[in-house]
């Protein structure tokens, strides 16, 4: 009786995990592509620490950026 009932087992998981990988390989549902989304970029630029102390000033008044400003 265990004979008959290991082979039982064997062809149910066999059918099982044969009808996954056929299902997996024809239906495509776990390597269909995905959509492409466009990159987005943007124009920037650099600025020297002289050149952004410069701003900040302009944007705050006068007096130092960093850590001591108050």
């Amino acid at each position: 009786m265990e004979d008959r009932e290991g082979r039982i087992g064997y062809w149910v998981s066999g059918v099982a995990h044969g009808s996954l990988i056929l299902w997996a390989i024809l239906g495509g549902a776990l390597f269909r592509p995905q959509p492409d989304h466009p990159v987005r970029t943007t124009q920037v630029s650099t600025v020297t620490g002289a050149e952004f102390e410069a701003l900040a000033a302009a944007a705050r008044g006068a007096g130092p950026v960093g850590a001591e400003a108050t």
